[in-house]
């Protein structure tokens, strides 16, 4: 009975960090399209 709690915050804890480096991973794909946009303007 002992392991259960811990094993419910571990698996929480995991859930979060996956969800925070999707949400990063996000970030990084909409800056760089962002970027790739702004280098396309520049070049045109």
């Amino acid at each position: 009975m002992g392991i259960q709690p811990t094993n419910v915050v571990v698996m929480m804890t995991i859930t979060d960090y996956t969800a925070d480096l999707e949400r990063k991973k996000d970030l990084v794909a909409v800056t760089k399209s962002l970027l790739y946009a702004i280098n396309r303007q520049v070049m045109i």
